[in-house]
């Protein structure tokens, strides 16, 4: 479901011609689902980010920042977090954006960035004018709305088209955003390092934010995600608080399925959960989780579970064995159990 969400966020319906929305239609999403879950990176992230868009207020200079890390560690919900603190909202003047959020779709090209900008923005000129006019059009609609910061996630999907033109484009797209007074992320997997190839370029994005799986052989780490999967065992209204980081029946398994990666977990976690509310449960127990595992996870090809692969390119299912699931965890902090 939160890929749903992000993908409303620049795929919404066109706004037909009359009277403005009162607000976006990704906004309320933003705001009523996907609670953000405190960790120890996320908030240093949205501290970081914070800080800067306060610096940015009071006139500091405006600098890009590059924010990187593995999948499921954390970029995107610290994102959509920083989102619902800074939501658009219709004010005196029209609509009020301050934090803007581009996902770049496969195959982008410079030009369906900057109309991205214009209909997630609301305009119902997104689609319509030469492309040479596009940039001057997102430009003027982007200072009109307030903008103050511009999210690009996944700017490998423009740069990886292996055309050298969206490689500078890009990288002049986030230098005429920083001119115009607005802070640019650059989110995703992979560092935007290879874009900054000249010094005017690296200047503009001295700051670098990055997440990473948590350590399973450190004690902190391990606190951090004991405390982590506690709050989402607390997440869920309808059902019982379940201690998801405290009780080792559940920590353990869910260690050695995320191997420190927060958000591994999560999926097999959210199957589980609509399965015992289906079956009219008041609690969530391992059975739920084990049940759907074998129905939906076993024959996942997912690169964050290959950690779990037998020879045979099935899955270890650490929620039916805590022997197995010990092992795993074992093996990936090289600690002997």
């Amino acid at each position: 479901m939160l890929q749903t969400v992000m993908r409303t966020m620049v795929t919404m319906l066109d706004h037909a011609p009359g009277p403005p929305p009162t607000a976006l239609p990704w906004a309320d999403a933003l705001l009523s689902d996907f609670p953000y879950i405190p960790h120890a990176q996320g908030n240093a992230i949205l501290e970081r980010l914070e800080f800067l868009l306060n610096a940015q207020a009071s006139g500091a200079r405006v600098v890009g920042i590059r924010l990187t890390g593995p999948t499921n560690t954390g970029k995107t919900s610290s994102v959509l977090e920083l989102l619902r603190r800074h939501p658009p909202a219709r004010g005196p003047t029209g609509l009020m954006c301050p934090v803007l959020l581009i996902r770049l779709q496969e195959r982008a090209t410079l030009v369906s960035v900057y109309r991205a900008i214009l209909k997630a923005l609301g305009s119902p000129a997104w689609n319509q004018g030469l492309d040479k006019n596009v940039r001057g059009m997102a430009l003027d609609l982007m200072q009109h709305c307030g903008v103050r910061m511009v999210i690009v996630d996944e700017p490998h999907h423009l740069t990886a088209a292996r055309s050298e033109g969206a490689r500078v484009g890009l990288a002049q797209m986030g230098k005429v955003l920083i001119d115009e007074g607005m802070l640019v992320v650059f989110c995703g997997v992979h560092s935007i390092d290879d874009l900054l190839s000249s010094e005017e370029l690296a200047r503009r994005y001295p700051v670098h934010l990055a997440t990473s799986p948590y350590r399973l052989n450190k004690p902190q780490d391990l606190k951090e995600l004991r405390h982590f999967f506690d709050l989402v065992g607390q997440q869920w209204k309808d059902l019982e608080p379940v201690p998801l980081g405290s009780d080792d029946n559940w920590f353990v398994p869910l260690a050695a399925t995320s191997a420190g990666a927060i958000g591994t977990a999560m999926p097999v976690l959210q199957l589980a959960v609509v399965h015992a509310r289906s079956t009219g449960a008041k609690t969530l127990e391992l059975k739920h989780v084990v049940l759907m595992w074998e129905q939906y996870m076993q024959q996942s090809r997912e690169s964050h579970l290959r950690h779990l692969e037998t020879p045979s390119g099935r899955l270890k299912n650490p929620f039916r064995s805590y022997e197995t699931a010990l092992e795993i965890l074992g093996q990936l902090s090289s600690v002997k159990k």
